[in-house]
Parts: C-alpha cells; structure tokens; sequence
C-alpha cells in the first residue's frame, strides 16, 4: 500500500516526545482517539523508530446493503513525509456490535517514520435507490436528520452513538499529540519552494517565481469540484503568455479521499526557463476546518504546494511580484464593476501588440448580461466581445463565467467597455460569487515580451480630429444638434443608435445641409440592423459622400427608452446612444 515518497521535509531524526501510555506485550497504546462528536475531525500521530507491525482497533458505523452504503465515520492513518493513505478503517475486519456499530481491528506492517492518524465523524452515503422507510428505525432516523436537512434532529438521535466511535493503535513507538503532529506539518509547509493554503473563504492568491534555466517541479494540490463546477483549485501559468502549464481540474485529478468533491492532483513537470503565477481559489464553504461535508484525507493540506525535485535548483529561481508585474503591463482595467454601470476607456496601441484579455462576468439561460467588448475607434466596428460560448466557469455559480484570452491587436485606437445589469455584481453578490471577485470586468494585460508603456497612451474620442460631430448619451424628450463645416469634399461615416420598431423610428438622428435646409440624409427603419438587446435597438453604420460647406447634426428621441433610462435590454454599444459623423481617412 504504501507508494514512493514526493516530498520529504520531515527529519529523520525526532525530539522524543514521551507521553502516558500502557505497555502490553512489549507494545504500547501510541493512539487512542475517543469521545467524539459528531461532525468533528481529530488528528494524531506516531513515531515509529523500527520497521514493525501495529496493532488496530476501532469502532464505527458502516452500513451497506446492495447498492446501498452509509458511513457515519471514518479513520485512516497518513504517511506524514509522502502524504500517502496506508490504511483506512474500511479495509480493516469487523464485526457487528450493538445499534449498527461495528468492531473493527486489523495489523499493520509499517516502515519506520512517522504517521498521522485521523478519525473524521462527518457522515457520508452512496446508493443506488433507496427507500428511507425500508432502513429500519435507526437508518431511517438518521437519513430524515441528515439528508432531509435537519441536522439538529440527527445530531441529538446520534450523539450516543458517536460518543462511542474511537480508535487505538498499539506499537513500539512514540505518540505526537495534535499539536506536534500541527507543528511537523508547518514545517512541511515553510519548507515548501511555494505553499499557498486554502484555508481562507473567497480566496485568490499568486505567488509568482522566475526560471533562470530549466527546473522540474512537484505539485501537490488538493480542493473541491463537481463534474461542471470548479470550486476550490490551483493552477501554474505563464506569466507572459498566460497558457496554463499544470492545473488541478475535475478531469485531471483523482478522489482526494471523503466527500467525491474532494479531489487532487500529484505531478511531476518540467518547467523551461520563464516567469510563472502558481495561483490557489477557494470559495465561501467546504474549507479546512469548515467542512460541510466528508473532509480529505489530507486535509491540513488543502491548496497547492510546489517543490523543487532537486534542492540543489533553488539557486535557478527567483520570486517576483506577481501583482506588480500584471499591474506596470496593464493597458485596460476595467474592474470591480457594480450593478447597473456602464464604463468605458479609449487606449491608442503604438505598434501591433498581443493582449491578453481578462474578463469576468455574468451568464445566464447562454446568454452573457455582464459582459465586456472592444471597439475599432476608427469605424465603431467590434473586434472582441465576450460571447458566452466563449466562456468556462469562473468559480462560485454556475452563472459566473470568465474568458482569458488572447488576441493581437493591430496598432491604432480602440475603445473598451463593460456593462452590468441590476444585479449580482462586485460586492453586490446574489449567489456565490466568482473565484476572483475584484477582477469582475474587464482587463487587458500586454504579453509584449519588451513591452514599453511608451506604446501605449490613453485615446479620448472627444479630442480626435477626425470627429466632425458627435451627439451621443441622448436620454428621453430630447432634441439635440451639432454643426460641422468641411472645406472640401470628403467622405464621411455615420455611426446611429436608436429606437424603432414596425418600420418606424423613434429615437433617431439626421443631417441638414445650413445652405438649402434641406435633409440630406437621415436614419429610417429601412437602412437600419439590429443593435444588440431588445430587438428595437436600431444601428446604422455606414458611408455617405457630402460636399463642401456647413452642416448641422440632429438627433431626436421620445419619451422612453433612451441612454440610462431603458424599458427593455440596451443595445451593445449604449454610449453612443446617438449619432457621430467622422471623416474616413
């Protein structure tokens, strides 16, 4: 049973700890856990200075029939330097004692070294297709209380029965209390080339490190994950392209132990020479010490840890300053939204340029409702949005959805925006929020490996020279114009933004020549497309060809449905709620 060692952080040689114990035939009790309550998970350990076999007796509540199987507790005993299970109570002999208990005892061949033994009295189940009333009494006490939610009730029927579970172990060794075993683990930890714990709620934590030459690495990670949902877990990155070298997810990990979201993951990989975030998330439940169900089998060890295979390479690494190093290559940050906001920024990239684009928002029924786009300023065309086809799970619920990515951006000016809706947004939760709350938004990170913040500068439209006029931001009863003049003949594009439905207009702009009066051209339902949202959101972007002289823009709209005053969805692109002539250059 016992598996080769990864990690060994932990001395051979011990400070003997001597604790009260009986001596029976030339063995002595090394652990005896009892008394426990229910939902309570105890921890201790032993030394063993000899290779030998203990002695193991236990009692607990096992339960199975067919397809049918409870277990009220469990214990099982960890390798403290590999982290490997040596033994588990369900693989012990038995038999039955009184009120569904069951005496368990087994004998254990053991190396020497030092072990953790721990008895864990959260109750778990698997069937098939069960009928409460058909479990008898007691069973059927058990499942109203726990699987029918009241917990109070299940607590009080088995608080007697609980009280009885224990386990004890007899060797020829030494006894570590919780503490010592607590401190052996520390050690381990702090040893570590990188430890980040999961034991805080809305957790999301990076470590970064730089590879001056090629190094091998072993990870060990343990968290929470359904089939669809990804809960607790960690991952390792490239800092600069941001591809994912190693993580822990449902496919690529195995039963951690307890509860079957309990799952981990042990690797050994190389790394070639580069910069990298080891990064750990963790929701609001289901922690060490928080359980809600069956912990792990290791559960003290909940998060991601990373060690050097040679310890001779901590000469070829280095730590950075993960955040600051995202920071000083940020073009747009867009994030921490809140409901009902719209935000925007215009950026002006110098030279072609790969962005990496971070958004975090809300999905729902495949549809996204919090979401992020960018623009060609030039010609209002979309050249990124956040499609929910595009999405994974961003943590937390189903509806969070996140998009990291990245696309190459020619040199020009862009505009980026982000819009929520009236709920469920950054300290605004409705259900369980994302794994990385404060980037709720949008945020684009330049991966140019000689980045220069020379290349990139802010781009306001309201000072571009190539707007002859703009009305945008137009809300309800409202009637609003600009003037123009063009000295030679140009060609211009007219980007509109309004309200119509049934071939009418309602909120609508138009183009008057100051000369003559007459309307040159103007935004019908004809010349319109479908601007996003409600299917009365109307766009027109196109060209028209005008001559010399002075021109007035007007833009018209009614007493409903308009910029920040919507009856029904936004259109995409809300800001320009409106219209804007520009010269094509």
């Amino acid at each position: 049973m016992i598996k080769p060692t990864i990690f060994s952080n932990i001395p051979v040689i011990l400070t003997v700890i001597f604790l009260n114990s009986v001596s029976l035939f030339g063995q002595k009790i090394l652990i005896e856990i009892d008394d426990i309550y229910p939902e309570d998970i105890r921890m201790e350990g032993f030394v063993l200075n000899s290779d030998q076999k203990i002695d193991i007796d236990a009692v607990g509540f096992y339960y199975r029939n067919g397809g049918n199987r409870v277990l009220l507790g469990n214990s099982w005993i960890l390798d403290a330097d590999s982290r490997e299970v040596v033994w588990d109570l369900s693989e012990a002999n038995s038999r039955r004692r009184n009120r569904g208990l069951l005496e368990f005892s087994d004998d254990l061949s053991l190396p020497k070294g030092v072990y953790e033994v721990y008895y864990a009295s959260f109750p778990s189940r698997s069937f098939s297709d069960i009928n409460i009333d058909d479990l008898g009494e007691f069973l059927g006490s058990f499942f109203k209380g726990w699987f029918k939610g009241n917990r109070d009730y299940y607590k009080e029927e088995m608080w007697d029965l609980f009280r009885d579970f224990k386990i004890v172990i007899k060797g020829d060794g030494e006894s570590l209390s919780r503490d010592d075993v607590y401190e052996l683990q520390e050690k381990q930890k702090n040893d570590a080339f990188i430890w980040i714990s999961g034991n805080k709620k809305n957790l999301y934590k990076s470590v970064g490190f730089i590879a001056n030459q090629s190094v091998e690495i072993e990870v060990y990670s343990i968290g929470e994950f359904t089939r669809d949902q990804n809960h607790d877990y960690g991952w390792i990155q490239d800092a600069i392209s941001r591809e994912l070298v190693w993580e822990l997810s449902y496919r690529k990990s195995e039963e951690a132990g307890g509860a079957k979201k309990n799952r981990m993951r042990k690797s050994t990989i190389r790394l070639p020479k580069g910069k990298y975030s080891v990064v750990y998330s963790a929701d609001d439940s289901h922690l060490p010490r928080r359980w809600n169900s069956q912990p792990p089998y290791d559960p003290e060890f909940w998060g991601i840890m990373v060690n050097l295979k040679n310890p001779k390479d901590r000469k070829k690494v280095e730590f950075f300053d993960s955040e600051k190093f995202i920071n000083e290559r940020t073009v747009v940050n867009l994030t921490k939204v809140r409901n009902s906001e719209v935000v925007s920024y215009g950026f002006k990239l110098k030279k072609d340029m790969d962005l990496n684009i971070y958004c975090v928002g809300e999905g729902v029924s495949r549809e996204m409702v919090d979401h992020g786009w960018i623009i060609d300023a030039s010609d209002r065309g979309r050249v990124w949005e956040m499609k929910y086809r595009d999405t994974k799970h961003a943590g937390g619920a189903e509806k969070n959805r996140v998009i990291d990515d990245v696309v190459r951006f020619k040199k020009g000016e862009y505009i980026a925006y982000y819009v929520t809706d009236g709920s469920h947004s950054y300290r605004m939760w409705n259900s369980s929020p994302p794994s990385d709350q404060q980037a709720w938004g949008l945020r684009l990170i330049s991966l140019d490996s000689k980045f220069d913040s020379d290349d990139v500068e802010e781009y306001v439209e309201e000072e571009d020279e190539n707007i002859l006029a703009s009305v945008v931001n137009v809300g309800n009863n409202d009637m609003v114009s600009a003037r123009f003049k063009l000295k030679e003949r140009k060609r211009v594009r007219i980007y509109a933004i309004g309200e119509g439905s049934r071939g009418e207009m309602y909120d609508y702009g138009w183009i008057e020549d100051l000369h003559s009066g007459r309307t040159i051209w103007e935004m019908s339902y004809r010349i319109t497309e479908h601007a996003g949202g409600a299917k009365k959101n109307r766009m027109f972007d196109g060209t028209i060809l005008l001559e010399p002289g002075e021109y007035e823009v007007r833009y018209e709209t009614d007493g409903s449905h308009s910029f920040n005053d919507w009856n029904a969805s936004q259109p995409y692109d809300p800001f320009n709620w409106g219209i804007t002539v520009r010269v094509v250059e």
